[in-house]
């Protein structure tokens, strides 16, 4: 788990919850009930690097000092842990027992040792965010492994929150062309089918061919194409000038509205379900 990133430390009922993303992007977990004390140690200053460990801290003065003389019959169970964290820091905690959230693996489960006593003040809820060392860094050109780690950071984020979400190499790109008698584009659309969603994201008609239902006749092959594909629902963006109602008559309704985008103008976004029984379209 090393190098990891967004360290967040969330007290509430006793119990500290230690939450990060570790390196592969992968959301992490420490359950540490009845924590007395801890304290956060961020990233040394010249960036020294820290190992990626937990373990137990031996002879330690901060467990005497917290420890109560009337527990002192539980001292072979008490532990002062101390979990490092490559990227952002470390952190000392004494707690009595340390569980496995959702998400870790047994390597890291093997390793995390119990630890601690209850404490008053952990009896109110509070939330700890640890600072992390970062550069931002802005670029219209990213470097080609920056940009693959943007993705799959992302992807493995994805697929850890939802099991059999579709692979991002499954999305289906596509266009349906109306064409003249000499085989010239005369409109046309671009879509996508991903994640069980048609996004058609342009649609464009030559002035000669509206208003002669060639628009509905390329939304429905498209919409034929989506249903073949598994898709039950659609989405497309208009604007202000553009074709909303064309959209509206093709039974799609209006779910957002950003005024002002581009300024003077609106932006909308309609949906329509795929999977209901089609009523007769108006034609464009």
């Amino acid at each position: 788990m090393a190098d990891a990133e967004r360290v967040e430390l969330v007290v509430a009922e006793g119990s500290l919850r230690v939450r990060f993303v570790d390196w592969q992007g992968l959301p992490r977990e420490l359950v540490l009930p009845d924590t007395q004390a801890f304290r956060w140690q961020a990233l040394d200053a010249d960036g020294a690097p820290r190992d990626d460990m937990t373990y137990k801290a031996a002879g330690s003065a901060w467990l005497a000092a917290q420890q109560r003389p009337a527990e002192s019959s539980l001292s072979t169970r008490l532990r002062h842990c101390k979990r490092c964290f490559n990227a952002c820091g470390s952190l000392d905690v004494i707690c009595r027992v340390v569980e496995v959230g959702p998400g870790l693996t047994g390597s890291d489960r093997n390793r995390c040792p119990p630890a601690g006593v209850e404490s008053d003040l952990l009896n109110r809820p509070t939330r700890y965010c640890a600072p992390m060392q970062i550069q931002i860094d802005l670029t219209p050109h990213a470097a080609p492994e920056d940009a693959a780690a943007l993705r799959e950071g992302i992807v493995a984020f994805n697929h850890a929150r939802v099991a059999g979400l579709e692979p991002i190499e499954a999305e289906l790109r596509f266009f349906v062309f109306a064409r003249n008698d000499q085989g010239a584009v005369v409109g046309g659309l671009r879509a996508a089918c991903y994640w069980n969603t048609l996004h058609v994201e342009l649609l464009w008609l030559s002035e000669s061919l509206r208003g002669q239902g060639a628009g509905r006749a390329l939304m429905a092959r498209a919409e034929d194409f989506a249903c073949e594909n598994d898709c039950q629902v659609a989405l497309v963006e208009t604007t202000s000038w553009q074709a909303r109602p064309f959209y509206e008559k093709c039974g799609y309704a209006c779910i957002a509205t950003i005024p002002d985008r581009p300024r003077g103008h609106v932006s909308f976004t309609l949906s329509k379900r795929l999977d209901a029984p089609r009523t007769a379209d108006a034609q464009a």
